[in-house]
C-alpha cells in the first residue's frame, strides 16, 4: 500500500506476528547515508503489524523509465544506487535485503538520487544478482539521445566483463562515467544535494526536456506513418489509373 503525503511517500510492508526485526539494521538504515534520507519503523495498525517507510522521493523509478532519459541523468541514477550499495556494506547491512524492485525505488528530482528501501529482518535472504538487475533496468529505459544509449552499453559491457559483483569497484567505474557529466551535484545539509548546470537546470527544466523529446519522437513517428499512408494511396491510385487506361484501349480496339 502506497500513500503520497505532503512531505513524503508512505509505504507499508505487512508483517506477520513472529518475523524478528533487527534493531541494529533498522537504526543503521534510518541514519542518512549516500543521499538516502528515507526512514522506516515498525507500526501496529488495527492489530496488524507493519513496517512503515517514509520515503523522501517524488516518483518511482519505474515511472521515470517511461520517459526519455538523457546520458548525464542516467549516470546519476546508477551512481546513486552504486554509492548507496557501498554504504550498505560499510554499515554492516546485507545487499540482498535491499528491495530490488523499480516500483519501490523512488527518485528525488532535486538531485536525481534514488531512495533505496531496506528490509531490516534478522532472517537471511537469497543472494541477488545485482548485475543482472541493473542490466534489466537499462533495458527498460527509453533513451533520449545516442550518448545515453552509448553510456548504457558501457555499463552493460562492464557487467559482462565482471561476473562477480563488487560494489566498491562498480562505484569507481560509475564515478569515472560521472567525471565527464555536465551536471554538478552540490552536497547539502541532512544528506540532501542540489543539482547545478551551466544553464542553472532544475526539476522543471529536466521534465520539460524529457517531455519535449517525447513529443518530437511522437511527431516524427506520426509523420512517418502519414508519409507511408500517402505513398500507399498514391500507389493504389496509380494502379487504378493504369487499369482504367488499359480497359479504355481495349474498348477502342474492339470497335
Amino acid at each position: 500500500m502506497t500513500q503520497i503525503l505532503k512531505d513524503s511517500i508512505k509505504i507499508e510492508y505487512k508483517l506477520d506476528q513472529v518475523t524478528p526485526i533487527s534493531k541494529y539494521e533498522m537504526n543503521a538504515y534510518n541514519v542518512p547515508f549516500a543521499g538516502n534520507t528515507s526512514m522506516c519503523r515498525e507500526v501496529f495498525v488495527k492489530g496488524e503489524r507493519k513496517l512503515e517507510f517514509s520515503i523522501d522521493g517524488d516518483m518511482s523509478l519505474s515511472q521515470i523509465m517511461q520517459k526519455p532519459v538523457f546520458r548525464d541523468e542516467l549516470v546519476e541514477y546508477i551512481f546513486s544506487i552504486s554509492k548507496q550499495l557501498v554504504s550498505v556494506i560499510q554499515n554492516g547491512l546485507a545487499l540482498e535485503k535491499v528491495v530490488w524492485d523499480t516500483n519501490y525505488m523512488y527518485v528525488r528530482f532535486s538531485d536525481f538520487s534514488i531512495q533505496l528501501l531496506y528490509l531490516p529482518f534478522e532472517s537471511k535472504f537469497d543472494k541477488k544478482d545485482i548485475g543482472e538487475f541493473v542490466k534489466s533496468i537499462l533495458s527498460g529505459f527509453v533513451y533520449a539521445h545516442t550518448p545515453a544509449i552509448e553510456c548504457a552499453n558501457q555499463i552493460v559491457d562492464y557487467f559482462n566483463d565482471h561476473r562477480e559483483f563488487d560494489a566498491f569497484h562498480f562505484n569507481e567505474f560509475v564515478s569515472d562515467l560521472r567525471a565527464s557529466s555536465q551536471l554538478l551535484i552540490i552536497q547539502g545539509e541532512k544528506g540532501k544535494s542540489k543539482v547545478l548546470t551551466s544553464n542553472e537546470n532544475n526539476k522543471e527544466l529536466a521534465i520539460h526536456k524529457a517531455e519535449e523529446a517525447a513529443r518530437k519522437a511522437e511527431e516524427k513517428a506520426r509523420k512517418a506513418e502519414e508519409a507511408k499512408a500517402a505513398k500507399a494511396a498514391a500507389k493504389k491510385s496509380s494502379k487504378s489509373s493504369s487499369k482504367s487506361s488499359s480497359s479504355s484501349s481495349s474498348e477502342k480496339s474492339y470497335s
